[in-house]
């Protein structure tokens, strides 16, 4: 056989039925049948209980006890065993660390929040601190954790180097993945965090079922994760989606010059985030409430992971100067989000973070001033996952990552 020849016999084709067989067993989770899997695989039945028993032997796979419920002998029972390894997904942005551990067919068995330290050495040993926490608490050995994906503010290189990251000091240039990987043994992956939201939606969420749309993270960042054709969408230089740094506020005649570079001198905020993020909405609402009223009074005492909760909540109850910050902030994040729907015509938005706690009410403002600013009528739903949405999406991906794991052990089965 010559080198470019595809290889043939026993051993390739029981090769290529043990993947088939996991696959279809790891595509429907819960139980199943020989009969059932041979009706999905469309093999033979000797052909699908001689891949069964391989990948039982390695632990793939797990046989049930079979339990009869009438005349005739009962039909076993299996599953593919999605507790052999577990990854965690981590979220970290500048006040908060959130991890999940699941197993390996995606269901949650363990999740923590922990508020984040204040310096960048200090949040990777939290979020490690963190990961063994979920591991105890699930009863999960450190040899079965096969791999952690940390999803992070900023401009992340492929290689999962932190290049650019504003909004947490001293974290670009921090060898996060290596400190994580020598903590933990395995392989560990860092991306953009609004990225790994986008992927989450799309995976579990509010996104299930499109394939080209957009994440929008509206909080004291702004940030946007966008897929096309089902894959993420990081630009040539991983510094796609930044919408907070979009300058809609500016002067368009004013000299371009050294100060023009540098977008995040005053605060680590970008032009968008300074007009629309949480800080903005909480400035407002203190200058524009009269002292001693209920707005000011609430605004006042909200941090900014609920400011914005406070304002629509005021605004349905009749307050008047409530009611008009709400148009007034909606007004100004359509201006930024209708240039992000007139360049990529999403199949939909998907708005995530603090701001979308507001509930429904949001979303009618921001079609209403969408209106006159597009061309097509936008689908803009609000995120299912909520503050969780970077974590899972972040567990999504360290799933994926383990399929050439998977993929090598049906490889090794005698």
């Amino acid at each position: 056989m010559g080198p470019d020849e595809p290889a043939r016999g026993p051993g390739v084709l029981r090769h290529i039925n043990r993947r088939v067989v996991l696959e279809s067993l790891r595509a429907a989770p819960g139980l199943a049948t020989v009969a059932m899997v041979m009706e999905r695989t469309g093999l033979s039945r000797p052909a699908v209980t001689r891949a069964l028993s391989d990948l039982g032997e390695v632990g793939l796979v797990e046989w049930l006890e079979a339990r009869g419920t009438g005349v005739g002998r009962p039909a076993q029972h299996v599953r593919f065993n999605a507790e052999i390894g577990h990854v965690a997904g981590v979220g970290i942005d500048p006040r908060h660390i959130q991890v999940v551990l699941t197993d390996l067919a995606g269901t949650p068995v363990a999740a923590t929040g922990v508020v984040a330290p204040s310096s960048g050495t200090e949040i990777v040993q939290a979020a490690a601190d963190a990961i063994d926490h979920c591991l105890s608490s699930a009863g999960v050995d450190g040899t079965r954790l096969w791999a952690v994906t940390a999803g992070t503010p900023g401009i992340i290189d492929t290689d999962g180097a932190i290049r650019v990251a504003p909004s947490i000091p001293n974290w670009a240039g921090l060898p996060v993945n290596s400190v994580l990987r020598r903590r933990f043994r395995c392989p560990v992956f860092i991306d953009n965090d609004v990225t790994l939201a986008a992927l989450a939606e799309h995976s579990l969420g509010a996104a299930s079922g499109n394939d080209t749309f957009a994440y929008v993270h509206w909080g004291e960042r702004v940030g946007t994760g966008v897929m096309i054709d089902g894959r993420p969408y990081r630009g040539s230089s991983s510094a796609a989606g930044e919408l907070g740094f979009l300058d809609v506020a500016g002067d368009p005649d004013r000299p371009s010059g050294d100060d023009a570079r540098d977008l995040t001198a005053r605060d680590g905020l970008g032009g968008f985030e300074r007009l629309v993020g949480t800080r903005a909405i909480r400035e407002l609402a203190l200058a524009e409430a009269a002292p001693g009223s209920a707005l000011h009074a609430r605004a006042r005492a909200a941090d900014l992971g609920h400011i914005s909760r406070v304002l629509f909540e005021l605004a349905a109850e009749g307050d008047a100067v409530a009611q008009a910050l709400c148009e007034r902030v909606t007004r100004r994040f359509a201006t930024g989000l209708a240039a992000l729907l007139l360049l990529l015509d999403p199949e939909v938005v998907v708005i995530g973070g603090d701001v979308a706690a507001s509930g429904p009410p949001l979303i009618d403002l921001l079609n209403r001033h969408l209106a006159a600013r597009l061309l097509v009528e936008p689908r803009l739903v609000l995120s299912e996952l909520g503050e969780n949405a970077v974590a899972r999406g972040a567990a999504v991906h360290a799933r994926s990552a383990v399929k050439d794991r998977i993929h090598e052990m049906t490889t090794d089965s005698s």
